[in-house]
């Protein structure tokens, strides 16, 4: 039984409200360690325990302490998961480091668990710079040979991990992202409506609900372009609300890709709190996550969770997780996507609580996952 337990939480940041976020929460702030187990938890400087794992795990597990660090850019993260975390933890007999990066070398009999998301940046399909491609795919290789274990979210992720870094499937652990069911509040009566009787409970203009953030992998840019071509030959069309974190830069670009008469049916509303997330997705006629990668896709699971369709990409994970919910389109074509804008808008009802329940209900049981992770780390 393991005496000293190390997290390295470094990559996550409690103002966010995305996936690796989730899975910290709900998945690892689940967990029940060793009674006389003393915990030692890295965090970025303007976070707390309780903030990132929730108030349970701080009752569960009290004997912790914290290290924090001033994180400023990738680079420097990514030296201190790696190299600084490796002394500070040296004499912890395991560390588990939540999201693709963690100490290299540790004590004799040390176990190295690593949580690895997805790979996106390093699969043929990133868009971005090829150095830095180049860079993480060097640096993702080296982590996996130094970890015991990896831990994912999916099969699809898992089945990305053993393709791009050549680990091993023995040294694969799926435990799966979910909902909280204080997350995942229901309300039953609601997906029996139509979705016109649905819209009626806001006062706001009938809206599609775009999900993402200004990384390329999130599709945003084709997505407003094809929303564009939908609106100039629907007028009457809905606007499309957007939320998630982007730049000025990048909202400018968009808006520059958009019909410049209908500007008024393009509104980004940016990063929002959980409660008006929720709200937002509870009031849209249905969802827009054309992802090109995910490891899990937690958006669309909020989404069903709520009785919404939604307009995936065809071939990810996305897909796989939204089912018949799931309007399926090839996201690098943009008249593909706006097909795909078209039928979400012409289904004419929501889900109804079986379908929900039949399509998700694996991803309600948040501590199963947690009992899968706790495992691990007392092994």
């Amino acid at each position: 039984m393991p005496a000293q337990i190390a997290l390295n939480l470094l990559a996550i940041d409690p103002k966010r409200q995305i996936g690796v976020e989730a899975f910290v929460l709900r998945v690892v702030g689940g967990i029940k360690l060793p009674k006389e187990a003393t915990i030692h938890v890295a965090l970025q400087r303007h976070a707390s325990v309780k903030d990132v794992l929730g108030g349970r795990f701080v009752e569960e597990n009290p004997k912790f302490r914290c290290a924090k660090f001033r994180i400023r850019g990738m680079l420097k993260r990514i030296f201190i998961d790696m190299f600084g975390l490796g002394l500070l933890f040296f004499f912890s007999d395991v560390v588990l480091s939540v999201n693709n990066f963690g100490p290299l070398f540790g004590k004799r009999g040390q176990r190295r668990i690593i949580v690895v998301h997805d790979v996106w940046f390093i699969d043929e399909g990133y868009e971005g710079p090829w150095w830095k491609k180049f860079a993480y795919l060097y640096l993702m290789k080296l982590q996996a040979r130094r970890s015991h274990q990896v831990v994912t979210v999916s099969e699809f992720s898992k089945s990305a991990i053993m393709r791009t870094l050549a680990v091993p499937s023995d040294r694969i652990k799926v435990v799966k992202n979910c909902l909280d069911s204080r997350v995942a509040t229901i309300s039953l009566n609601s997906f029996s409506h139509s979705k016109s009787q649905d819209l009626s409970k806001t006062s706001e203009k009938p809206y599609v609900l775009l999900i993402g953030s200004d990384r390329p992998n999130k599709n945003v840019r084709r997505v407003v372009k094809a929303y564009g071509q939908f609106i100039l030959s629907e007028p009457s069309g809905p606007l499309i609300r957007i939320v998630g974190v982007y730049s000025s830069r990048f909202i400018d670009e968009c808006r520059s890709s958009y019909p410049f008469n209908y500007q008024h049916k393009l509104v980004f509303d940016g990063y929002v709190e959980r409660e008006r997330y929720e709200c937002l997705i509870e009031g849209s006629i249905g969802i827009i996550f054309a992802s090109l990668y995910e490891g899990f896709g937690i958006p669309v699971v909020e989404a069903i969770s709520k009785g919404k369709n939604c307009v995936v990409s065809k071939g990810t994970v996305c897909a796989e997780i939204a089912d018949y919910a799931g309007i399926q389109v090839d996201g690098l074509e943009v008249d593909d996507i706006e097909r795909g804008v078209r039928d979400l808008i012409d289904r004419e009802t929501s889900l109804t609580s079986d379908d929900v329940d039949k399509i998700v209900g694996e991803f309600m049981d948040c501590e199963k996952q947690s009992r899968k992770l706790e495992k691990l780390i007392r092994t």
